[in-house]
């Protein structure tokens, strides 16, 4: 078995990559820049690769893999860059052409701020409200993806990702700025009230999820990434203290909550958990 993986050396990628390395499964690690991360493992192949600069002859360059998880995206420090509206006919020119040359299975990340500003438990049939530019692009994704599936037999599962965390993060997240306060010897974090509801989960999980949807071969459309379970900001903070044995005192409150989120909102994990189910 072989597996390509776009956005490799990105923060989902690399979990992504030491999972399949894990599962003795045989990668295609696909980067813009050139990388040294697996330079020494067998199992690993690594293609520097400019998605944005579209070649023909692509799929052939990446070795013709039956299966690519595409994780590769740009911008994300910031969901309202133009940058995301620009990416869009990249991206989809470029899965286009792997499709059109024999690419028979196409897992690709999507994001719970596709639903938009929208409290409750959320979904795989909930409506589409995305009010960010990358959750507007994302969706534009989807259904060009879709769309080019009434035209090419391949099998599509879109993961909407709800709120990861784990080492390696960007910087801009909570879980990294929280890590940064605690090894700088920090006495306060500053964050929002921390009353709002969300759902996190762990990299790792998210990593192993995305391998066990890949391996069934079965084009599964929509799928909530997510715990399933809401949990406040405050909770899930002071988890990660109590975690890295650190007391910190929140400053809750000090900063406002993000316009583009809803006050309380998680994702439903009945489809995931029955494809979990499935031999």
């Amino acid at each position: 078995m072989k597996i390509a993986v776009t956005g490799a050396t990105g923060f989902v990628g690399q979990y992504v990559v030491q999972e399949l390395i894990r599962q003795n499964i045989n990668v295609i690690a696909i980067s813009r820049h050139k990388s040294s991360l697996w330079q020494d493992n067998k199992l690993v192949k690594t293609i520097c690769l400019d998605i944005d600069n579209y070649d023909p002859n692509v799929f052939e360059q990446i070795e013709c893999p039956k299966t690519l998880i595409h994780l590769a995206w740009p911008g994300l420090q910031d969901y309202n860059s133009t940058i995301h509206t620009e990416t869009v006919p990249k991206h989809l020119r470029f899965l286009t052409s792997c499709i059109e040359s024999g690419l028979k299975q196409l897992i690709v990340i999507g994001t719970c701020l596709e639903y938009g500003v929208q409290d409750g438990e959320l979904n795989e049939s909930s409506p589409i409200k995305p009010s960010t530019a990358y959750g507007i692009a994302k969706n534009k994704l989807r259904i060009g993806l879709e769309t080019l599936q009434q035209q090419n037999y391949f099998e599509l599962s879109w993961l909407r990702l709800f709120y990861l965390y784990g080492i390696g993060q960007s910087e801009k997240s909570l879980y990294s700025q929280l890590s940064k306060v605690v090894e700088s010897g920090g006495a306060e974090f500053k964050m929002s009230q921390g009353d709002q509801t969300r759902d996190f989960i762990a990299v790792e999980n998210v990593a192993c999820l995305i391998i066990t949807i890949a391996k069934k071969n079965k084009g599964e459309g929509i799928i909530n990434i997510c715990s399933g379970l809401p949990v406040s900001v405050e909770t899930m903070v002071r988890k990660w203290l109590f975690l890295k044995n650190a007391n910190i005192k929140l400053n809750l409150g000090f900063f406002p909550y993000p316009e583009y989120e809803a006050r309380h909102f998680w994702g439903a994990r009945n489809k995931l958990n029955s494809i979990l189910e499935q031999k």
